[in-house]
């Protein structure tokens, strides 16, 4: 519910203010993480990489310097590297030659097979070594370096195949540095969710006390007020009064000329003005609920029919009658007076008031909707301010009051009001309203 406070606005800029920087805080933090975790993990692939290639490189070498001092044909340096200890770490070897043959491979049973293979095609046609990843039909992801090599006269292209898992143990453990990273990002996220209820929940707070106070002085005030000048206000518009009726009953020759129409204006505004102090009263000093069970379609109906609005404003009801309430009868009937009075003041000419009753679980839904001009924004966000009014002669208090009464009552109000197409108070109001403390 909407409620004037003359901090509000002070406040609430302090309420955002703070908002803002936590989430600027939390957007600088997980972006810092995140960035610094990705470039981690980045440098932990990276030099994974390259590990694997200078390894690649020198065993190459060291293979390519063997092979010079052997037999091809009667070699079994391959698979002697791969039984031996020497050759940890090493998927497969294998030399292929350029009349497309394999001349020697670490499985004896591929040696003398034809091959197929674009990558050592082109390290033939190119003549540079060329280092990639290849995925063996184990489903073993290796690093493969296809490195031409000189044995005599010939050349040949030497495929050294080695084991990522070695040199992948940065990455593992970037990996998990990353996973760690996100789990401080999501821990972080949540505590700043739950810093920000807590703000919203202690700015909450904070505006409702100060609202409590604002109104025990306004209570005061107007209580003051009220005894002040109801004495004084009586007894002018009790004499209005007696000399109105004196002059009706008057002969016209001793009727005083042009006193009725004064004097009329005179009870009316009295009138006016006793109606403005009841009306603060009743928004600083509500009365506690005393809740009791009623029809709400028939208070609704009996309201209705208490309201005189222009003849060209129909209103219509949706209640299926009987809708048991338990609840304040008074203040419900004075919530829906003052919406349906509001409702009517909006609307210039012909026009249309339509009220809803339903239930839904344990709470009651009323509206009160019109086909006036409807409200911009501005006037949407101060609609439940006491003392603003659009009216010529407005108060100011009527949806203030609502606004009250609903508070006491524990329920919630709601306004939609688009410009141009009307404007719809939906109250949501409990079934059973709490009794209060003794």
């Amino acid at each position: 519910m909407l409620l004037y406070n003359a901090g509000m606005p002070t406040s609430k800029k302090r309420s955002q203010k703070a908002v803002y920087s936590l989430l600027l805080i939390l957007v600088i933090a997980t972006v810092a993480t995140v960035f610094s975790s990705v470039v981690m993990y980045r440098n932990a692939v990276d030099a994974a990489d390259n590990a694997l290639r200078l390894q690649a490189f020198g065993l190459a070498a060291t293979l390519e310097a063997s092979l010079r001092r052997m037999d091809l044909e009667k070699g079994t340096l391959f698979s002697d590297i791969i039984t031996e200890s020497a050759g940890e770490g090493i998927a497969f070897l294998a030399l292929y030659g350029k009349n497309g043959n394999i001349i020697m491979h670490s499985n004896a049973n591929l040696i003398g097979r034809p091959y197929e293979d674009e990558r050592v095609a082109e390290v033939f046609s190119s003549g540079q070594p060329k280092h990639y990843y290849l995925m063996l039909g184990t489903e073993e992801r290796v690093s493969v370096l296809d490195m031409p090599v000189h044995v005599g006269n010939a050349i040949f292209v030497l495929r050294l195949a080695l084991h990522p898992y070695p040199a992948e143990s940065g990455i593992r453990e970037a990996r998990i540095q990353l996973a760690t990273a996100a789990g401080v990002v999501v821990l972080l996220w949540a505590i700043g969710f739950i810093l920000l209820r807590a703000l919203r929940r202690s700015e909450e707070l904070r505006r409702r006390i100060e609202e409590r106070e604002r109104l025990v002085v306004l209570g005061e005030m107007a209580a003051v007020l009220a005894h002040e000048i109801r004495n004084p206000l009586g007894s002018i518009k009790g004499f209005a009064q007696y000399l109105l009726e004196q002059q009706s009953s008057a002969s016209p020759d001793n009727r005083p000329k042009n006193m009725q129409q004064p004097l009329s204006v005179i009870v009316q505004e009295t009138q006016r003005l006793e109606r403005l102090t009841n009306d603060l009263l009743i928004y600083a000093c509500p009365a506690n609920a005393h809740s009791a069970e009623f029809d709400l379609c028939a208070l609704i109906d009996n309201v209705i029919a208490l309201l005189q609005p222009h003849p060209e404003i129909s209103i219509r009801c949706e209640c299926s009658a009987p809708l048991a309430v338990t609840s304040d009868e008074d203040k419900v009937r004075q919530i829906l007076a003052n919406l349906l009075q509001n409702a009517s003041d909006a609307i210039e000419g012909p026009g249309s008031i339509a009220v809803s009753a339903s239930m839904t679980r344990d709470t009651i839904l009323l509206s009160v909707a019109d086909s006036g001009p409807g409200m911009d924004p501005s006037m949407k966000e101060r609609a439940f301010e006491p003392f603003f009014t659009t009216k010529v002669r407005g108060t100011g208090l009527g949806l203030a009051i609502v606004g009250r009464l609903v508070d006491v009552l524990g329920g919630a109000i709601d306004l939609e009001s688009p410009a141009g197409k009307g404007t719809t108070v939906i109250i949501k109001l409990p079934r059973t309203a709490k009794q209060p403390e003794k």
